[in-house]
């Protein structure tokens, strides 16, 4: 399956779930993708360990990190790249 179908699928399967903090929010989302693109499983990992907002930040910085690019590039093992380098599917992160 070509990129184009994984992150198609993807985002329909995560669309249809209803949103809820800890099993299908923007967090999860991301995990769903760099699952699905790197055959990971790092939303089985994190799904449930927060149900606020308030809980997701503990949850982050209880890992240690104090942004979601620091989460993603550790989970990734590669630091972040600029906008122009990004391709469809591709984590982005906006403040």
């Amino acid at each position: 399956m070509n990129r184009f179908r994984i992150v198609e699928a993807t985002l329909t399967r995560e669309l249809a779930k209803p949103y809820a903090y800890g099993s299908a929010d923007c967090f999860m989302l991301g995990c769903a993708f760099v699952d699905a693109l790197t055959s990971s499983s790092i939303a089985d990992t994190y799904r449930g360990a927060y149900r606020t907002l308030a809980g997701a930040q503990r949850a982050l910085r209880r890992r240690g990190h104090t942004s979601l690019v620091s989460f993603f590039a550790a989970e990734l093992g590669q630091q972040p790249k600029g906008g122009a380098e990004a391709r469809l599917g591709d984590l982005v992160i906006l403040r």
